[in-house]
């Protein structure tokens, strides 16, 4: 977490909660009536700030003090725990649903992460947001960083996969939804892939674990790239040869575990 301990101060000038990922959220979790949800992994609190307002009893479980901090900011102080996603610090069915959103790549064991929320909501409801193996797959900006693809999506398993650790967790009832990004407020690599012109935003790419993976003469010859393509159009013609895909498998996949 000495990662994002040192990210937690520029976070937020890039990243906020997507009305895009909200709606997917949303449906998968179903009326909020005052239900009691815990956000695993809710960084900066901007998740867990859009989930109170749309009616939930938050409480936000993240391994970075820094982090948490800067949720205290806005969501006030209660309600906010330092725990590790692969052990929660609650008891069993403590919630009655959990959210976890762009997190499973980050921990070092994501089946453990899925029994962990399993565990804590109990016959509840989990949201899960992930970019799944496909939904990278359709990313056209590994065109310009090809070198970058089988180490990136060795992080993202494929969406089947997924889908069977949510049953062998124990949850009865698994769906899963892919969705785009029709925003950019979550600054993502993978939500930014419609606003190309984000990319070549140094604080953008600062605030994307794919970019900080890169060797600076590797993100600087891709850069320059993408920037001549734009200027040229040629982006436009490599975009429009990934949008079939994208049309199949959505941006990013919110899974839905019940029961």
């Amino acid at each position: 977490m000495a990662e994002y301990d040192a990210r937690a101060a520029t976070y937020d000038t890039t990243r906020s909660a997507s009305p895009s990922t909200m709606a997917a959220l949303l449906k998968a979790l179903g009326p909020a009536e005052g239900r009691s949800l815990l956000d695993i992994g809710g960084g900066t609190g901007n998740y867990a700030l859009a989930l109170r307002e749309a009616g939930f009893r938050l409480t936000l479980v993240d391994l970075s003090p820094a982090m948490l901090r800067q949720a205290a900011g806005k969501l006030g102080p209660a309600g906010l725990v330092l725990g590790d996603a692969l052990r929660l610090p609650f008891r069993q069915g403590a919630f009655d649903c959990a959210v976890s959103v762009n997190v499973s790549h980050h921990v070092p064991d994501w089946r453990r992460h899925i029994a962990e929320a399993k565990q804590a909501v109990g016959d509840g409801v989990f949201a899960l947001q992930v970019n799944t193996r496909e939904n990278l797959e359709a990313h056209w900006l590994f065109d310009y960083f090809s070198d970058a693809k089988e180490p990136t999506l060795a992080f993202h398993p494929q969406a089947e996969e997924v889908a069977a650790v949510m049953r062998s967790a124990g949850f009865r009832e698994v769906r899963r939804q892919g969705y785009r990004f029709e925003d950019r407020a979550d600054g993502t690599f993978e939500a930014l892939k419609h606003w190309p012109e984000a990319y070549l935003e140094p604080a953008y790419r600062r605030n994307t674990t794919f970019f900080r993976r890169l060797q600076a003469d590797v993100e600087r010859e891709g850069i320059d790239r993408l920037r001549a393509d734009q200027a040229s159009g040629g982006l436009q013609e490599v975009m429009a040869r990934y949008e079939p895909m994208l049309h199949a498998v959505g941006d990013s996949t919110v899974f839905m575990g019940a029961g």
